[in-house]
């Protein structure tokens, strides 16, 4: 079992492998299996890296709030409350950090490489004088992957 899984490791592992080679003429049962699939496969990636994603959450709000949250739920209910009042003072760092958990919440849906947590690739954000760009905190199996390079408008660096 690798670091950060559960007893349910061999489970998840077992069930993705199912759902992979279940196949059939049918496309709404092709639909549906292909969510059960998609669904088993993101409970395993929870399995293995959804603790390290919810201590990489509660740090981000300790450092925005410059306060230990006691839990993800109060950190969460703690940056609630701070987005509502700021009244746009803290932009940047929202933005880097809304960024970086999303990076953390697409790497839960599947391992490096898989279709689920490739859709869609995020810009990172580029570096200005005011702006630096970000560094997300990358899953422990991706970390010493580089991240994708980022395209600009119509593909142009």
């Amino acid at each position: 079992m690798a670091s950060g899984e559960s007893g349910a490791a061999l489970a998840h592992s077992h069930l993705v492998d199912l759902l992979r080679v279940v196949s059939t003429d049918d496309e709404y049962l092709r639909y549906r299996l292909r969510s059960a699939f998609r669904l088993a496969r993101h409970l395993q990636r929870y399995d293995e890296i959804g603790e390290w994603a919810r201590a990489e959450d509660v740090a981000a709000v300790a450092r925005l709030l410059a306060t230990q949250p006691p839990s993800w739920d109060a950190g969460e209910t703690a940056l609630e409350a701070f987005v509502r009042t700021d009244g746009g003072e803290h932009d940047r760092e929202l933005l880097h950090l809304f960024h970086e958990r999303f990076l953390r919440g697409k790497a839960l849906l599947g391992p490096p490489g898989s279709a689920m947590a490739h859709h869609h690739v995020v810009p990172a954000l580029r570096h200005t004088r005011d702006h630096p760009t970000i560094s997300p905190s990358l899953p422990p199996d991706t970390a010493s992957r580089p991240l994708p390079q980022s395209r600009g408008v119509r593909g142009r660096p």
